[in-house]
């Protein structure tokens, strides 16, 4: 299952159009950038760079896998 943690932003939008294109399943978690959300331990722990977007995939080809930054999610999700 994917899970996508991102924000209505231009650059968090990316990555749910993708997998709508796609035609994938993903479940959407916001992160509300206006609270801090993004510097939650919780979601540090999927991106140390505290930013969205973050993408977890818990079926990946070699076991779960995080991907972070948008351009290296694309890539994964080619």
């Amino acid at each position: 299952m994917l899970h996508v943690y991102t924000a209505a932003t231009p650059n968090g939008l990316k990555i749910p159009l993708a997998l709508e294109e796609l035609g994938l399943t993903y479940t959407v978690h916001k992160v509300d950038l206006g609270k801090g959300e993004q510097r939650d331990p919780a979601f540090l722990a999927l991106n140390p760079n505290g930013k969205i977007p973050a993408l977890h995939d818990t079926d990946g080809p070699e076991g779960p896998i995080t991907v972070f930054e948008s351009g290296a999610i694309l890539l994964y999700l080619a």
